[in-house]
């Protein structure tokens, strides 16, 4: 869950244009704290998602053509499913 959340967290932001998604999401926020938690000494989450860059931009250049918020839900459902496909759980 704190993977998913730190590779998400980027995406639901820019895709929904809600700065503050972490604040006014409780799950998200409590997450956001064991993260912080965990990455205070040694661990930064830029440096870490880096090399993810290409693939956020493209994921945030096609959402900002999406206008409608359930198209933007189908577009986020769509990425989510391809990444679990690619990615089992073992």
């Amino acid at each position: 869950m704190l993977i998913q959340h730190l590779l998400t967290e980027r995406i639901f932001r820019n895709v929904f244009k809600n700065a503050d998604f972490v604040e006014r999401n409780i799950i998200a926020h409590e997450i956001e704290k064991v993260i912080a938690a965990l990455t205070s000494q040694s661990f930064s989450r830029d440096v870490f998602l880096k090399d993810l860059d290409r693939f956020y931009m493209a994921i945030e250049t096609t959402a900002n053509t999406i206008e409608d918020y359930s198209q933007k839900q189908h577009f986020l459902n769509t990425i989510y499913e391809s990444f679990f496909k690619g990615f089992p759980l073992r």
